[in-house]
């Protein structure tokens, strides 16, 4: 009813909040060499984020906007062992079917981002 749509469009823009901290806060870090650990982090946590689908067409392309400016961000971060690591480990996880246990919203620009590491050379 009402309710549950009060609660998802909440939940909508706090999604949107988080993924406009995570793209400040990955510009910020990426700046400076040691810190781009973190903004990688920081910025594969975003994509990750478990959410229902938004509250509005509208919203869910301002989310899909967001999640792609944090993919450009991503891709401007050198990656090294361990983030290359991680990436084959979430692209096992997105074909086993074992990363989207509860996932009514799935994690394309994740999966983009990591086909997109994984094919260039």
């Amino acid at each position: 009813g009402k309710k549950n749509k009060v609660s998802t469009h909440k939940q909508t823009l706090i999604a949107t909040n988080t993924l406009a901290k995570a793209a400040f806060l990955l510009i910020v870090l990426s700046e400076r060499q040691e810190l781009h650990d973190l903004a990688y982090s920081i910025g594969m946590f975003s994509l990750e984020l478990q959410r229902p689908p938004a509250s509005t067409k509208a919203l869910e392309v301002k989310l899909a906007y967001q999640e792609s400016e944090i993919v450009a961000l991503l891709k401007k971060i050198p990656l090294g062992v361990n983030e290359m690591n991680t990436i084959r480990e979430r692209a096992e996880q997105l074909r086993e079917g074992s990363f989207c246990d509860y996932r009514p919203v799935l994690p394309l620009m994740l999966a983009s981002f990591i086909f997109d590491v994984l094919c260039t050379p």
